[in-house]
């Protein structure tokens, strides 16, 4: 995947982990160590790779946001 659709695609799935971690009352941290563990375009059944460097920048983003 390129570097705008990584982000973008991670931007999503992300919101989606925040939302499911508040749900169950769990730290953000784990919507965090959910990104991490990303290879692959969630959405996808065979999922293309994501940009590795796109990957790295949306977690220093996020860490950034909530002062990690």
């Amino acid at each position: 995947m390129n570097y705008n659709k990584t982000l973008e695609t991670l931007s999503k799935f992300y919101g989606e982990r925040v939302k499911y971690w508040t749900e169950e009352r769990k730290c953000i941290h784990n919507a965090i160590s959910d990104i991490e563990k990303l290879k692959r375009n969630p959405y996808s059944f065979f999922g293309r790779k994501l940009n590795k460097d796109a990957k790295q920048d949306f977690i220093n983003l996020v860490r950034e946001s909530w002062g990690l």
